[in-house]
């Protein structure tokens, strides 16, 4: 059984990746949930629609690895943690991170600032009418909610009743959604508990308590084998593919899986030759909070973007550097402002 109170290699290098590509996906999807404002060709959007697709097992592994670090079970969980520790932390990261983006678009609709903004950002999110990826922080404080029922579920049932209960999940969250969705009908069977948050919390878990037999080179494989399948279905199903590769997306569910396990593989502890992984680990959630502002900034206020600067699509992987660097630089501001540092980063 892993050690949780070690620092992992495996899941350092799974969370710097997932930061990454979660900064990828928004360099893409920025442009395409904002047509209004941006001139799109037809085989730009096929190019951008398959980048953010191939970036879709990135908040996957997030969740997965909440799952396997705070369901282990050498990891102690009560509901004073939950409450004082893991949500006051996100709390404060959302309201803070949330109020801010919510008045930097409402001086950037006004032109002005007034103090009533404050109290509007406020209410936007209490209301999650803030910037798209603090989503993800509303979902985290809801299964940390329910993190002390999962983890007494966990530590008291057998590995087939686990693994019952991942299939049962797993078949009506993302296989019948998915197959009415390309075969255009609509399945009237359920099951209350349809989130893909719980599936993925509980499946990480389950793929580090239980490790895959495949050794490394099959599982790389099996990872280009998805990323394939996803570039086929773009090119052959365009209106089709288009609503398939959510997170509730068998496809996304098994990119994760195979792209978790490849790297579950390295076990040893990150020693003084690591202390890059180690450092930038520490700024990932910082880069997540802000990645956003640079996107917009460029985007929306120096009108600078992968259709118009430089050669596209290459100007896309331009961007998402510049949008790397600029988050990087800003989390280690962030960081080094000790309240910060010690309640939110």
């Amino acid at each position: 059984m892993t050690d949780v109170r070690i620092r992992r290699r495996d899941i350092s290098i799974l969370r710097i990746l997932a930061t990454l590509f979660v900064i990828l996906l928004h360099t893409c999807n920025t442009i395409t949930n904002n047509e209004e404002k941006f001139v799109l060709t037809s085989k730009q959007r096929s190019i951008l629609e398959i980048i953010i697709d191939l970036c879709m097992w990135a908040v996957p592994i997030f969740i997965m690895i909440t799952g396997a670090l705070l369901l282990n079970e050498n990891k102690q969980i009560t509901y004073k943690i939950i409450f004082e520790k893991y949500m006051k932390r996100i709390l404060l990261a959302l309201f803070m991170f949330g109020v801010i983006f919510s008045v930097m678009e409402q001086i950037a609709t006004e032109k002005t600032f007034k103090l009533s903004m404050l109290a509007s950002a406020f209410f936007a999110v209490v209301s999650g009418n803030t910037w798209g990826h603090l989503w993800y922080l509303y979902m985290l404080i809801g299964l940390y909610a329910i993190l002390p029922v999962v983890k007494i579920f966990v530590n008291n049932s057998s590995k087939k009743e686990q693994t019952y209960f991942l299939i049962i999940m797993f078949i009506f969250s993302f296989v019948i959604p998915f197959v009415g969705h390309f075969v255009d009908f609509h399945f009237g069977f359920y099951i209350p508990v349809t989130s893909f948050g719980l599936f993925y919390l509980l499946l990480g878990w389950y793929l580090d308590k239980y490790e895959i037999k495949f050794n490394a080179q099959i599982r790389f494989i099996m990872v280009l084998m998805m990323f394939a399948v996803i570039v086929v279905l773009n090119f052959n199903f365009p209106q089709k593919s288009i609503g398939l590769m959510n997170y509730d997306s068998p496809i996304v569910a098994f990119m994760a899986v195979f792209i978790f396990t490849l790297f579950r593989g390295i076990k040893r502890k990150i020693d003084k030759g690591d202390r890059y992984v180690t450092y930038v680990e520490r700024l990932c959630f910082g880069m997540y909070l802000v990645h956003p502002v640079f996107t917009n900034f460029f985007y929306k206020f120096l009108g600078w973007n992968p259709l118009t600067v430089g050669y596209f699509p290459f100007s896309i992987f331009g961007f998402w550097i510049v949008f790397v660097v600029c988050s990087l630089v800003s989390a280690r501001i962030l960081y080094g402002i000790i309240p910060l540092q010690k309640n939110i980063l």
